[in-house]
């Protein structure tokens, strides 16, 4: 009787495993979207808001550009103004302003550190909250103005940066 306890419990502990490698398998290979659900409130929650200028830049990989890509036209529905990001490794996008070359991973959002006040992060803090509670985790970066204008990154705009997922 304890050898099959025994079993049942290596057992258990064997399913458990391959059902959180599953999991993780599951979130390394399906592609970030957001669903029509999480677009349309993200809109509505935005449009309440000030809107802001944003440039975005993404791997030059599929899945990245392509979420990138739904990010911009979902603010751009909120009226936020997409400002084309004019580097050389840009990738134009037919009817929709550049999107600026990245190598990185993740997804993360940078300001000038002067922008940083309440009236610029309101809206800023919403899309990122909103984002985080549909599980796409937001990184922050702070430029300072030096390293602002030596990116080509202007102040006074928000710099979206989605990298590669895994």
């Amino acid at each position: 009787v304890a050898e099959v306890r025994k079993a049942e419990t290596d057992l258990a502990g064997a399913v458990k495993t391959i059902n959180d490698l599953h999991t993780q398998l599951h979130d390394l290979t399906t592609p970030r979207v957001l669903s029509e659900k999480q677009a349309a409130d993200l809109i509505d929650l935005l449009k309440g808001l000030p809107s802001r200028s944003f440039d975005l830049s993404s791997n030059h990989e599929a899945e990245p550009l392509a979420f990138a890509k739904q990010i911009g036209i979902t603010l751009k529905a909120a009226k936020w103004d997409w400002k084309s990001k004019d580097t050389l490794d840009r990738m134009r996008l037919q009817g929709l302003p550049a999107i600026g070359g990245t190598v990185w991973n993740g997804l993360q959002i940078e300001i000038c550190s002067h922008d940083n006040v309440p009236d610029f992060d309101k809206p800023l803090l919403a899309f990122m909250n909103a984002l985080n509670s549909d599980g796409f985790p937001v990184s922050t970066h702070l430029h300072s103005d030096d390293e602002s204008k030596s990116n080509g990154q202007p102040c006074g705009m928000v710099h979206i940066v989605v990298g590669s997922k895994w």
